[in-house]
């Protein structure tokens, strides 16, 4: 849920916006701050940020195109304003401008956010392989610390 979240508003606000701020963000597992200090500890391995942020580049290009897609439609009906219509997105707040919602639906009616799409379901499974190898890594790393220090004492 909180890799979901975070993939999701990092998609919205754009491949260089980096900064993230946790308490805009609905539906967390956990309180903003542990659920920032989780990401911040996750980004740490490569492997997982490279991960997220080749799905945060597959649904920003979705975002862009639905984004696209409503501009087009919304200048087609000659209506000066934007208007743009929300139903998924959950957790997701448009600070750029308070008279546009973030559309969602309908790329191919499909929301650019569906992650029970093929593509976004696989990056997803990648992330979450990637999360399981980054808690291998620090326990081995956390055990083989303490054989050292075993091993020290034994010496001695």
């Amino acid at each position: 849920q909180l890799v979901i979240q975070y993939v999701r508003h990092r998609a919205v606000l754009g491949a260089n916006y980096h900064r993230i701020d946790w308490t805009s963000l609905s539906d967390l597992p956990a309180p903003p701050r542990a659920c920032m200090r989780r990401m911040n500890f996750l980004n740490g391995n490569l492997r997982f940020r490279k991960a997220v942020n080749r799905l945060c580049s597959m649904l920003s290009e979705r975002y862009a195109k639905q984004l696209e897609k409503s501009q087009k439609l919304s200048s087609d009906k000659d209506d000066c304003r934007l208007f743009v219509q929300s139903r998924s997105s959950k957790g997701v707040h448009n600070s750029f401008s308070p008279d546009v919602e973030i559309q969602v639906s309908s790329l191919n009616g499909e929301a650019w956010d569906d992650f029970e799409n093929k593509s976004i379901k696989t990056a997803l499974a990648e992330i979450l392989r990637c999360k399981m190898m980054a808690k291998l890594d620090v326990s081995s790393q956390n055990v083989q610390s303490q054989y050292e220090d075993w091993n020290r004492y034994v010496i001695l």
